[in-house]
């Protein structure tokens, strides 16, 4: 009784209807690979442009970046099958097979956005913020639609935006911490991107509230002045903030915050909080983690004494006790401030 051959057999060539095994790959004398090209052990370096750009991008290539070199779809997609790089999204692609590190994230999304520019947090990211716990990263510009292929990255459409040429490009950064006050998930968020900008000379509260002023009829603009209000002046650190606000609430006078003092070597010293009852003086100090530092620890020491040389009395607080068991440092200043107050 005959039976059909198997499909894919050559009967004409092969009678018995026995499968053949696969042919060696002619030339390097291996098996041959199943869904591999033959020319994937002959691939090409990229150019030293490309080189060039990639290590400028923090490793990324866009597709049309290696198009313009003659590197087509097929070629690239037989790369990160080989697992010699990866892709990061449909239009942009790791030349490496390393994990992305921050600033390769912020950069991939400026790159496959490519007519808009990282805003709020992720802008101010490229000064020094450090990485926000959410890791979300914003990016704006005109026609930036509501879908993004990459999880992270959260995109939002305006028609004008400028952008500051950089690494990646960038909105400005006045404009950057104005949309993280409006973007941020909590009104201590905001508070902290807006004075960690302030602190370090980035930005200003007059030109915040200028440009706030501008931008009034944009979209979410009340929400971001309510924001802004919470930033008093001379307000420079979340520290500050809760300090200030517990002040209030408690109803202790207003203190004065970075009170400028020179000690007894010229230099200019800055008071976190200083009250003044009747004539006599209470410092604040307010002592960020930074100040767990051996060197920095010294140095508050000879810092508080100073203060204490010129006839004001100094409480000291850590950030942590503040934030999380901060009664007994109350109860303290509410003492020593009726006292003053009863003396007189």
């Amino acid at each position: 009784m005959r039976t059909t051959p198997a499909p894919g057999v050559d009967v004409m060539n092969n009678p018995q209807g026995r499968r053949r095994p696969p042919r060696p790959h002619p030339g390097n004398g291996s098996r041959l690979r199943v869904g591999v090209p033959r020319d994937a052990d002959a691939m090409r370096s990229l150019p030293e442009e490309l080189q060039v750009l990639s290590r400028h991008q923090s490793g990324l290539l866009t597709s049309a970046q290696l198009a313009a070199h003659g590197f087509q779809r097929r070629e690239v997609d037989l790369r990160v099958n080989r697992g010699d790089w990866q892709r990061v999204s449909n239009t942009v692609v790791a030349v490496h097979a390393q994990p992305l590190d921050r600033r390769a994230e912020l950069w991939a999304a400026a790159l496959h956005f490519e007519r808009c520019g990282l805003a709020g947090q992720s802008a101010l990211e490229l000064l020094g913020l450090p990485v926000p716990i959410d890791r979300r990263i914003h990016v704006i510009g005109p026609r930036a639609g509501w879908y993004s292929p990459m999880p992270l990255v959260i995109p939002h459409t305006s028609t004008a935006c400028e952008f500051e040429e950089g690494q990646p490009q960038h909105v400005n950064a006045d404009l950057a911490v104005l949309q993280a006050l409006r973007w941020a998930v909590s009104r201590a968020q905001s508070v902290h991107f807006s004075t960690w900008a302030m602190q370090r000379g980035i930005v200003t509260i007059e030109s915040l509230q200028a440009l706030a002023h501008e931008l009034k009829r944009s979209p979410g603009s009340a929400r971001m002045r309510e924001r802004l209000a919470i930033v008093e002046p001379g307000l420079h650190s979340y520290n500050e903030f809760v300090f200030a606000r517990e002040c209030r609430r408690r109803g202790l006078p207003e203190p004065r915050r970075q009170r400028r003092r020179t000690d007894g070597f010229g230099r200019d010293r800055y008071l976190d909080a200083e009250f003044e009852i009747n004539g006599s003086k209470v410092c604040v100090e307010i002592d960020g983690r930074h100040h767990l530092e051996a060197v920095q620890h010294m140095a508050d020491d000879l810092r508080a004494n100073e203060i204490v040389i010129q006839g004001v009395r100094v409480l000291r607080v850590s950030s942590v006790t503040l934030n999380l068991n901060p009664e007994p440092f109350y109860e303290q200043l509410e003492r020593l401030l009726e006292s003053l107050a009863r003396a007189a």
